[in-house]
């Protein structure tokens, strides 16, 4: 497997990751689950940021 799709397939993990956990948030009762996903999602966030900028540079040669 090359970096690039090593690269691509986490995109597509954290996007998949980041909507489940909206999805948690948004269905929790639990209110200490809820502050965890609350602080996590930033972090997929930026992971996601990340590998966009990888990915540009892979897709730019």
């Amino acid at each position: 497997m090359t970096d690039r799709e090593i690269v691509f397939r986490l995109l597509r993990y954290e996007q998949a990751n980041l909507k489940n956990y909206q999805n948690y948030l948004a269905y929790s009762k639990d209110k200490d689950l809820a502050a965890f996903i609350a602080q996590t999602i930033p972090q997929i966030e930026n992971n996601i940021k990340s590998l966009n900028n990888l990915s540009r540079k892979f897709c730019s040669g």
